[in-house]
């Protein structure tokens, strides 16, 4: 029998909620074992900044970051800086690790095949490249990463909306050319409302699957907290000079 997917929609919060309940969902995952879709949420005031969990923070401008209320927060999992604008469009993915998920490839092939599906339905051709990344026009328009630490997979990622040039090029310290030439958005494709990409990442995400829409419960929320205030609020986890320069994710 097919297992029913529970569907978190939408939410807007700062960078480091964010993270939290990306990571409180996976405990849930690992406690009940029902997986999760986490869709569509946003991240407020002026965006914020996602480092990769092995990343060093001098990849990122952090003084232009704090001047202009862009947050800072250390993913859980890997890969490169990403800029998520407030109107990027982030999802996450928690399932277990078994059937289609119980390899590392098969489980990325698997869940980057509903965005590329969601992409179609706005007219937009994208494929799944070797480096993780969603492509089109041989340019990234989706960033996504992956940890199976936490027991469950984990695998979340951000659809470029739209791009402000001038601001990747300030916080990331790299010529906007450089950055055009390498990411492109959906509204370079026409003037989708939220609503409209929205609809087609549900249909895309959820078909052939049985869901039932849901919300955090007061055990995960209490999660939350912990996870904020011993992890994703604080120096340690997040300002972490002592890893490797990997650069941004916008520009591989």
């Amino acid at each position: 029998m097919q297992q029913k997917w529970r569907l978190i929609e939408k939410g807007n919060y700062d960078a480091y909620t964010n993270m939290a309940i990306d990571e409180a969902l996976a405990f849930s995952v690992k406690k009940n074992y029902v997986p999760v879709i986490r869709l569509g949420y946003k991240w407020k005031n002026n965006g914020g900044v996602s480092l990769g969990i092995n990343q060093n923070t001098n990849d990122v401008n952090a003084d232009y970051c704090e001047k202009n209320r862009i947050d800072i927060v250390r993913r859980p999992t890997g890969g490169q800086a990403l800029f998520h604008s407030p109107k990027d469009f982030t999802y996450c993915v928690v399932a277990n690790p078994d059937g289609k998920f119980e390899k590392f490839m098969d489980s990325y092939n698997e869940i980057c095949s509903w965005i590329v599906s969601a992409f179609s339905l706005l007219g937009i051709k994208t494929e799944f490249d070797s480096k993780n990344s969603i492509l089109t026009n041989n340019k990234k328009i989706c960033g996504n990463a992956q940890t199976r630490v936490l027991s469950p997979i984990l695998q979340h990622g951000s659809i470029f909306y739209s791009l402000n040039l001038e601001t990747l090029e300030k916080i990331f310290n790299i010529n906007k050319k450089i950055i055009k030439n390498k990411t492109i958005s959906i509204s370079d494709f026409g003037d989708f409302s939220f609503n409209e990409v929205y609809e087609a990442f549900k249909r895309g995400f959820l078909k052939n699957k049985d869901y039932f829409v849901d919300e955090l419960n007061e055990e995960e929320w209490n999660k939350v907290n912990e996870l904020l205030k011993n992890k994703y609020k604080t120096d340690e986890w997040n300002f972490n000079f002592n890893k490797p320069i990997k650069g941004s994710c916008h520009v591989q």
